[in-house]
């Protein structure tokens, strides 16, 4: 009898997705992973100066230059939210308190010279300059800026994006531009509450641009969602599924959403896997009711 439970357990494990496999996890190892992935963050194990030339080489992938086309749109009336700013290179660059030590290679990636020469020099026209909030979770670096480098049209926010109120995010009103580059999105054990405080914070026309985990090498390593139907999607895949978003998967790792015409219906998730020996971590998900 023993032996028949034993194999039958098997048939049933080799029956499974490779999801669900990947997925078993007990509930204390979750906790010490959660635990760890909370002090990977909390201790900057991760690139936390990425520049605009980075911003737009990561997320004009493939030559479609549409976050280059948002920059340069930009005015004083516009406001920009960076949800994992990290030490702020990029939002003070925006800002124009912070300008490039070197113009960026062209030849590296696809980029308008346009949009890089706007932002190249810190003394660009006031007038014009957008407003930026900045949010990270440990901004201890980007809030003690010297006094020459204080502005008035950029905020910095500390904390995890899930925790902040939307009225101290909206200071500057709602978003024409979000970005989100190995932040809140890639990290998040809320994926749900981050998409859906994005879509509240981007104006109609607004536009978020999310970088995601991807490991094309590794696919089991991608983070996942398993539906309460019993469909299993990529992360970025279960996003655009959501009502209430137009969303556009312009490459496997880079997600533009805005909002649509329809009530957002953001589907509850619950966290029952994380890999903390990935950077960002590996993450499945479950829909709950």
């Amino acid at each position: 009898m023993k032996k028949l439970i034993i194999f039958s357990t098997l048939i049933f494990l080799i029956s499974l997705p490779a999801f669900a496999i990947k997925a078993i996890m007990s509930k204390r190892e979750l906790c010490n992973n959660i635990l760890q992935a909370q002090k990977n963050i909390q201790g900057h194990q991760f690139v936390t100066n990425r520049d605009l030339s980075s911003y737009i080489s990561i997320l004009d992938t493939l030559g479609d230059n549409g976050f280059s086309r948002q920059l340069e749109k930009l005015n004083n009336q516009s406001h920009v939210i960076d949800a994992g700013a990290g030490s702020g290179v990029f939002s003070k660059q925006i800002a124009g308190i912070s300008s490039f030590l070197n113009l960026p290679d062209r030849s590296r990636f696809s980029t308008p010279i346009p949009v890089l020469l706007k932002y190249k020099d810190q003394n660009w026209l006031p007038e014009n300059r957008p407003r930026i909030t900045a949010i990270g979770v440990n901004s201890t670096d980007i809030e003690n800026l010297p006094l020459d480098q204080q502005s008035a049209n950029i905020r910095f926010l500390s904390g995890y994006i899930e925790d902040i109120s939307n009225e101290d995010i909206l200071h500057f009103g709602k978003a024409d531009i979000i970005t989100d580059v190995y932040g809140a999105i890639a990290y998040s054990l809320h994926p749900d509450i981050v998409i859906r405080k994005y879509i509240e914070l981007l104006k109609d026309n607004g536009t978020a641009y999310l970088h995601m985990n991807y490991r094309p090498h590794n696919p089991l390593e991608d983070d996942r969602v398993k539906t309460l139907s019993g469909d299993h999607f990529q992360l970025a895949e279960w996003i655009s599924q959501i009502q209430g978003i137009k969303a556009e998967i312009v490459f496997p790792c880079i997600l533009k959403i805005q909002r649509n015409n329809q009530p957002l219906v953001v589907p509850k998730l619950e966290l029952i896997y994380l890999d903390t020996a990935f950077v960002p971590p590996t993450r499945k998900f479950v829909e709950v009711q």
